[in-house]
């Protein structure tokens, strides 16, 4: 009498989906983020080793037009999530209303020591603008 097999479970298209994420490390999904970013055109800045960035700065910052994106990325998985210092920086940066982007060089040192001790919400153009 042939032996009888229980037939494979159907995988779904999610089934294949997870399986994969769950097995991709986190090298493999920043090679997507950056291949993604080059294809829609989005600046990408990825600090080049942990070691030598500031504890817990996000993985990825891209900015595309007015629209800037900060990111940390972890494998799949509960047991992979961002650590103590990570969540500081990413719990501060979703804080952030106000950016401002600026130019400094050592003669500008009044217009930085303003810019930090008071805020952006609290200079007038002119301390703000290099002059």
């Amino acid at each position: 009498m042939p032996r009888r097999t229980t037939p494979l479970k159907t995988m779904t298209i999610e089934d294949v989906r997870l399986l994969l994420w769950q097995q991709m490390p986190e090298e493999e999904l920043e090679e997507q983020i950056r291949e993604l970013a080059r294809v829609y055109g989005w600046m990408r800045y990825h600090p080049w080793r942990s070691k030598h960035s500031e504890s817990g700065w996000p993985d990825d910052v891209l900015i595309r037009g007015s629209d800037m994106i900060i990111a940390e990325c972890k494998r799949e998985g509960t047991r992979y999530r961002p650590t103590t210092v990570q969540q500081q920086w990413l719990g501060a940066l979703r804080q952030v209303r106000n950016i401002h982007v600026d130019f400094w060089q050592p003669h500008d040192q009044d217009r930085i020591t303003a810019l930090l001790q008071r805020g952006l919400n609290t200079l007038t153009r002119d301390e703000t603008t290099r002059q």
